[in-house]
C-alpha cells in the first residue's frame, strides 16, 4: 500500500528495522536506535513516534531534563502535524491514528514527571481517545498497553480526578488497567518490552507486589542482559521480599556493566548500586556502612521521576530510627511524603512518621 512521501507499510525489511530499533532502546544503544528509526521515518507509521521518543532519551543523556522536555514538546508538535496530514489522506488506517495517539501521550509523560496531574489527565485523555478509536477499528494487542496505562492512572487518582474522568466517559479500576497492560506484555508486537518494563516498575514502586515485579524485571533482564536497570529492579524486588542472597550478585553485575556506560545512565547506575549496597548494610544491621553508601547516593538526586529518591529517603529514615535519632528520621519521612508520588514509599513514610521503624522487628519479620 503506497503512502505519501513514499511510505510503504508492508515491507518485511522495514518491519525488521523497526524491531531492531526497539531492541536497541532497551540495550541502551540510543544512537543506533535513532539512526534506524530515522532511516524508515517515511516508510512505517511507527517510525516518526519512535524517532522522537528515542531522541528524547538521547537528549536526556547530554542535556538537563528541562531542555530535553522542551525539545520533545517541539518534536511532538511537528510529528503530530505530520500524522494529522496522513490521517486526512488515509482515514481508514487505524495504525496512523494509533501512533498519533501515542505521540500525544508523550506530552502526558512529560507532565507526569512534573506532577501536573491535571495536565496528565487532559493530555492523557486526548491520547487515550485516539488510541481507543484506533483499537475499535482493529483490536491490536499493542493498544491495550496505553489504554491500560491510562485506566490504571485513573484508578489510582484522587476522587476529584476520578469524577473528572467519569464525566469524560472513562472508567475502570487500577486492576483493570494492569490486566490490559499485561495483555500487551504477553501478546504485543512493538509494545511488549515497554509493557513489561512498565509492569515491573508499577508492581515495584506503586503496588508493592514484589513477586510480580521480579517476574517482569527478570524477563527484561534475560532479554537485555547488558542493561543494568533491569538488574536493579530485580534487586529491589528481592529486597522487598526480604530475600537478600541474590542481591550481592546483581550488584556485582551492575558494577561490571557500569564501566561501559556514560552520561546520565552511568550516574543513575552508580546511584542505584550505592542504594542497593546501603540497603543491604542497613537491613543487615551494619549502620556505619549503610551511612557511607547513603551519603554517596545523596551526591546524585537528579531524577526525572522521583520514585527511587522515595526509597532513598525512606531508608535514611529507617537508619536514623535504628540509631535512635527520631527527629532526623522524621525529617526524612517527611521528605518522602512531600514527594507525593503515590508510591509504596510514601505510604510507608506516613506510617513511620507516627510509628518508628524497628530494625530488630523488621529482621524478625523477614526471616
Amino acid at each position: 500500500m503506497g503512502m505519501e512521501d513514499g511510505i510503504s507499510f508492508e515491507a518485511a525489511d522495514v518491519e525488521d528495522t523497526i524491531h531492531a530499533a526497539i531492541r536497541y532502546i532497551y540495550n541502551l544503544e540510543y544512537e543506533k536506535s535513532y539512526r534506524l528509526f530515522e532511516s524508515v521515518f517515511y516508510s512505517h507509521p511507527f517510525a516518526p513516534f519512535g524517532t522522537i521518543a528515542v531522541e528524547w532519551l538521547l537528549n536526556q543523556q547530554r542535556d538537563s531534563f528541562e531542555e530535553a522536555n522542551q525539545n520533545l514538546e517541539r518534536s511532538v508538535f511537528t510529528v503530530s502535524s505530520y500524522y494529522r496530514r496522513l490521517i486526512k489522506s488515509y482515514p481508514d488506517d487505524y495504525r496512523i491514528l494509533f501512533y498519533y495517539g501515542l505521540t500525544m501521550g508523550l506530552k502526558a509523560r512529560v507532565l507526569l514527571g512534573k506532577k501536573d496531574w491535571v495536565g496528565v489527565l487532559i493530555n492523557g485523555y486526548k491520547s487515550y481517545s485516539c488510541i481507543k478509536t484506533a483499537w475499535e477499528k482493529n483490536a491490536d494487542y499493542d493498544a491495550c498497553f496505553p489504554i491500560g496505562l491510562f485506566t490504571y492512572y485513573v484508578g489510582v487518582s484522587s476522587a476529584y480526578m476520578k469524577i473528572a474522568t467519569a464525566l469524560l466517559g472513562v472508567s475502570g479500576s487500577k486492576e483493570d488497567g494492569l490486566k490490559q497492560i499485561e495483555v500487551t506484555a504477553q501478546k504485543g508486537n512493538y509494545g511488549k518490552y515497554e509493557a513489561r518494563s512498565t509492569l515491573a516498575f508499577i508492581y515495584l514502586f506503586l503496588e508493592g507486589n514484589y513477586k510480580k515485579a521480579l517476574k517482569y524485571s527478570s524477563i527484561m533482564a534475560k532479554d537485555f542482559p547488558n542493561n543494568p536497570y533491569f538488574k536493579y529492579l530485580m534487586a529491589e524486588s528481592y529486597i522487598g521480599m526480604g530475600k537478600y542472597d541474590g542481591v550481592e550478585l546483581l550488584i556485582e553485575e551492575m558494577k561490571r556493566m557500569s564501566s561501559a556506560l556514560r552520561g546520565r545512565v552511568k550516574r543513575e547506575t552508580t546511584f542505584r548500586i550505592n542504594l542497593l549496597q546501603a540497603s543491604l548494610a542497613l537491613y543487615g544491621g551494619r549502620l556505619r556502612e549503610a551511612d557511607k553508601f547513603f551519603r554517596e547516593c545523596l551526591n546524585y538526586t537528579d531524577f526525572e521521576l522521583d520514585y527511587e529518591l522515595g526509597n532513598l529517603y525512606l531508608r535514611l529514615g529507617y537508619m536514623y530510627d535504628a540509631v535512635g535519632d527520631r527527629e532526623k528520621a522524621k525529617k526524612w519521612y517527611k521528605k518522602v511524603m512531600k514527594l507525593d508520588n503515590r508510591s509504596v514509599a510514601c505510604k510507608e513514610a506516613a506510617v513511620r512518621y507516627k510509628e518508628p521503624f524497628s530494625l530488630g522487628t523488621f529482621q524478625e519479620c523477614v526471616k
